[in-house]
This record gives C-alpha cells, sequence and structure tokens, in this order.
C-alpha cells in the first residue's frame, strides 16, 4: 500500500473544488446544456464575443474534440454560428438566440460570481 499524506488544507481545497463542481453541472443540467457547452457560452462572454475553439480549449483545459462536438450541437439549436477567422481557426458567434440566451442564463451565474468573489476577504 502507498502512503501518503496530505495536508487538510489540501483536502479541504479538493472537497470544495468538487463540490463547486457538482453545483456547476447541476446548473448546467437544469438549463439543458452539457458540461462543456456550458464553459464555451461562458467563455464567448469571458473573451467579449471575440474568441476559437482552440482557445476555449487551451483556456478550459479540454480537449479540441470534446469543444468541436459541443460547438456542432450548440450550432444546431441555433446558439451559435461559426466565422473564418486567422488561419485555420474558426471564430465562435453568438446568434440572436445565443445573446438572448447568454443573458438569461450566464449573465445571472457571472453576476452571482463576481458578488460571492467580492465578499470573500
Amino acid at each position: 500500500m502507498i502512503n501518503y499524506i496530505q495536508s487538510e488544507e489540501l483536502k479541504e481545497n479538493n472537497r470544495i473544488y468538487r463540490e463547486v463542481d457538482g453545483m456547476y453541472h447541476e446548473l448546467c443540467v437544469k438549463m439543458g446544456l452539457s458540461d462543456s457547452a456550458f464553459l464555451i457560452l461562458y467563455s464567448i462572454v469571458e473573451m467579449e464575443g471575440n474568441c476559437s475553439q482552440r482557445e476555449i480549449a487551451d483556456r478550459c483545459c479540454i480537449s479540441r474534440k470534446t469543444i468541436n462536438s459541443s460547438v456542432k450541437n450548440l450550432e444546431k439549436e441555433g446558439f451559435v454560428t461559426l466565422e473564418s477567422g486567422a488561419g485555420r481557426d474558426k471564430q465562435i458567434v453568438l446568434t440572436k438566440r445565443g445573446e438572448q440566451f447568454v443573458q438569461e442564463k450566464i449573465f445571472p451565474i457571472m453576476e452571482v460570481e463576481d458578488n460571492a468573489f467580492l465578499e470573500m476577504e
């Protein structure tokens, strides 16, 4: 048996991370989104509507294949379109439907995050 003793602080950090990750997953389920679709929409807002699949994959530490698959699903649902970008990169752009969804569902989450962060010491 391998024995490694973690600090209590690291254990608590890992517990909190898993709890927060679970909360975001539940939000995604309630919105009818996959976790990766949520991250794509969230990232588009964070990057002010100007991002490529590669940038999101790198930023969120998710495979490009997963991002590509989720973008295709978001396209089918009418939330995003792809436009030509630099080189072979495609820019992910919100449609009107996507903009409305982001305003109704993603903005409130970001606002709660901002408020919670500002309350931290």
